[in-house]
Parts: structure tokens; sequence; C-alpha cells
């Protein structure tokens, strides 16, 4: 009877440390998330305001306050960075633009260029990049530069696995799109928890 007991003990004190551990890991995973998540919060703040008109030359500056910046991410613990390209410029322009700007931590980022051409009606070429993301990244620390169209889509989508996906997005407006509904498709990325920036080339 007395060995009985022990060993009713003992059981009872290994559930009791499984459900200590457990409990532990509980609380600091959500210590992160909150911490994380109110880090997000706090860097949507300080991201440079929207122009509520687009500026009358495309080669303004205008000073761009990047998400590494503000969080002070160094960038190293992701098993990649990298720079989609999803608009319908040159690759070139966007590219030198990135090496030249953005504060990589003296990370490298991979270059990616997706064509797409933005179709409103079957949402074909959103498709396509939204599937391309879907496969190929799942940790990395994407920044992505996309055309108001695609991302339209994107956030729309039922599933919105993909926008989900992005870190930092440089949203692209063109003459397909009203700048009102531009306006509206950068609201849409900001509420998915997204940093978001307006690009004009």
């Amino acid at each position: 009877m007395p060995q009985k007991s022990y060993s009713f003990l003992r059981i009872c004190f290994y559930c009791l440390r499984w459900f200590i551990a457990f409990l532990l890991m509980e609380l600091i995973t959500h210590f992160f998330y909150y911490n994380a998540f109110a880090k997000r919060e706090d860097v949507f703040h300080h991201v440079e305001d929207v122009l509520l008109e687009p500026p009358r030359e495309i080669g303004e500056t205008r000073k761009i306050k990047f998400l590494p910046e503000l969080t002070g991410d160094p960038l190293t613990q992701y098993p990649r960075r990298v720079f989609i390209d999803a608009g319908l410029r040159s690759i070139a322009n966007s590219e030198q633009w990135f090496e030249e700007n953005y504060p990589k931590k003296g990370s490298r980022f991979e270059k990616v260029k997706l064509n797409a051409v933005s179709n409103r009606k079957t949402g074909a070429k959103a498709c396509r990049v939204s599937g391309w993301l879907e496969r190929n990244v799942e940790e990395e620390f994407v920044v992505m530069k996309a055309n108001a169209g695609i991302i339209e889509e994107m956030v729309n989508a039922k599933e919105k696995k993909a926008i989900q996906l992005i870190d930092e997005l440089f949203l692209e407006c063109d003459a397909t799109s009203a700048y009102w509904e531009c306006l509206a498709i950068h609201g849409k990325v900001k509420d998915e928890g997204i940093v978001v920036h307006q690009w004009w080339g």
C-alpha cells in the first residue's frame, strides 16, 4: 500500500511539473507576442503620413521611415531577407533605389522580379504573386514594391495568407487607379498590420 501511494505521488508530481512547464511556456509566448504586437502598433505612429494628393513631381524627395529603423531590428534572425518587385515599372529603377536607400543593416537581400500586370476582372496576376509568396516565403523578412491593383486583389481575397507574409510594402499607384482608390488600398494594407509607404518611382 505504501508503495502504491508513493507511485501515485510520483505520477502527480510529474503531471504537476509538466503542467507548470506548459504554463510557463504559454506565459512566455504570450509575453513575447504582446511585446511584438505592441512594438508593431507603436511603429505605425512613427511611419510617415500618407499624402492625400499625389506629389507635383515624381522625383520629389520625401523622408521615409523604414521598418528596421523604427524597430531597431538587426535583420539577422531571419533565414532570408527578400526584396520583391511586383510592380509595372522596370526593376532596374526599384532595385537601384533599394540598394541606395534601404537600411539593410549589413544583411544580404535576395532580389526577385515578379512580372505582373494587374487585371481587376480576373485577378490572375494577383493570384500569381500570391501563389509565389505562399510557396517561397514563410519566416523570411519580406519587403515588396507592388502595383495598387495587385495589392487590392490580395487584401480583398477570402484567404489573406499572402498579404500577411509581407513585412513592409511600397505601394505603387498608377494611371489605372483613381487616387482615392489607392488611398483606400493603403488603409486596408495598414489594417492588416503591414508597414506601408507610397511609391512614386
